[in-house]
């Protein structure tokens, strides 16, 4: 154990999941969470020895900013943000994967009203497998406070598991990472209590937060081209999820990302490890995943 300790001290962390220049929201503000701007995430890389981090950008100049400001010991990796699934703009794609300013593709179903069914995305599939792009997408919702009851069953049928496993399997050549690890896990940030509570009720319909979750690690585990993303793993219901899951099926470490979705105190990527440990996750799984790169992987 005391060299395992000793390991945790001199860790360094890849962070899957940061917007930058993304949009902030009212509620991020009322709960003093900073806009995701370059400068922003220049902080977080520096305060938590990020030594990789995926950003998401919907104009790459966000991302030429990042790498004119961040330190060079970082290893920066750009998801593009591809709001129109219908139309992708394959020139600007292939000409910004070529210059090393595009390594990903972000997908978000709520905000741009898709379904994640490979019929919806097949113009995306074939530009990530000709230019070798891994994607990355929204699940579940952003929470029944900001958007509301009729939305968020929307959004949940949106990015339901039958779904984005279905496009997963079909893809096998393509590697997708499960963002938010399939459930906000709604209270976002702290306990279940109400209004967070019913939405972990085994008959809330259409899906319950604990199902979600539960498939979102099942479907990592099970499939070689998925992955998990833990943000935000400091929910308390979501971390012992994680946690059991993974002592239960050690090989799903391998599987697991630590990402922030926006890097803001509380979801900090030691904070969501130490998380993990507090419910119960083996130390040395933990390691496992603290030490997990991306770019390594695929």
């Amino acid at each position: 154990m005391s060299a395992i300790t000793n390991v945790w001290k001199s860790q360094t962390w890849m962070d899957i999941h940061t917007h930058i220049g993304t949009g902030s929201s009212p509620w991020w503000r009322k709960l003093g969470w900073p806009d995701p701007t370059v400068a922003t995430a220049v902080r977080h890389i520096l305060h938590d020895h990020i030594d990789e981090l995926w950003a998401i950008v919907d104009n790459h100049k966000k991302f030429e900013s990042l790498r004119r400001c961040a330190p060079v010991t970082c290893n920066l990796k750009c998801f593009y943000w591809m709001h129109d699934v219908q139309n992708p703009d394959t020139i600007l794609l292939g000409r910004l994967a070529k210059a090393g300013l595009v390594h990903g593709i972000k997908l978000h179903s709520q905000i741009d009203n898709f379904p994640m069914t490979d019929e919806a995305l097949r113009r995306v599939t074939r530009i990530a497998r000709k230019l070798h792009l891994p994607i990355i997408f929204h699940s579940a919702s952003c929470g029944r406070e900001s958007h509301g009851p009729e939305k968020e069953m929307r959004d949940m049928y949106l990015t339901s598991p039958d779904k984005y496993e279905r496009l997963i399997w079909l893809n096998p050549d393509i590697p997708f990472v499960i963002g938010h690890g399939g459930a906000y896990a709604m209270t976002r940030l702290g306990p279940t209590t109400p209004p967070g509570r019913a939405f972990w009720d085994e008959e809330k319909r259409p899906y319950s937060i604990r199902f979600l979750i539960q498939e979102a690690l099942r479907i990592a585990t099970s499939h070689a081209n998925a992955f998990y993303d833990t943000s935000v793993a400091t929910n308390p219901g979501k971390a012992e999820l994680i946690a059991d899951w993974v002592n239960d099926h050690p090989k799903a470490a391998h599987k697991v990302l630590v990402g922030t979705d926006h890097p803001i105190q509380w979801s900090r990527c030691p904070t969501q490890v130490a998380a993990l440990l507090k419910k119960g996750l083996h130390p040395s799984l933990a390691l496992v995943i603290a030490r997990n790169r991306f770019s390594k992987m695929i």
